[in-house]
């Protein structure tokens, strides 16, 4: 029974792994698709200076919302506030790796949104190969000499 009771929680901790990881591709495919266009779109440079990454941030932006009446915004300060949590305040330039991150972050890509399938996959693998590993392999049970007086 305990065999019986570990397997099935090795088995299910896979399933619930694989299972989450099915989900999150299925989930990020439309995402996945819509980044790689988008960032096949832009030239590739070895480092990209402030204003070009705002500009690229922007038009990915824009073409994901719809934006309301621009007498209630100008788009410097926008594209601003669509930059600064990406690189920062201080920062006037970027390379290849910030620059793909930050179009990802606009688009939506890459975020990790509910891990508790893979966490609860994961526990319930290790507790079944605790299991297992004691139904396999029992402990040598430790008799006690007593020495004769």
């Amino acid at each position: 029974m305990r065999l019986l009771f570990s397997l099935a929680l090795v088995i299910g901790g896979i399933c619930l792994c694989l299972l989450d990881t099915l989900a999150r591709a299925l989930t990020n495919a439309p995402t996945l698709s819509y980044y790689k266009k988008q960032l096949q779109s832009f030239p590739i440079k070895e480092t990209y200076s402030r204003t070009e990454l705002a500009d690229a941030v922007w038009q990915v932006w824009t073409n994901q919302v719809t934006l309301p009446d621009q007498s209630m915004y100008t788009v410097a300060d926008l594209k601003e506030a669509v930059v600064r949590p990406l690189v920062g305040t201080h920062q006037d330039s970027c390379d290849r790796g910030v620059f793909e991150h930050a179009i990802g972050k606009v688009v939506g890509y890459g975020g990790r949104s509910d891990t508790r399938p893979a966490v609860s996959g994961f526990f319930a693998m290790l507790v079944g190969a605790f299991l297992l590993g004691g139904v396999l392999f029992p402990a040598r049970s430790k008799k006690r000499h007593e020495s004769a007086i």
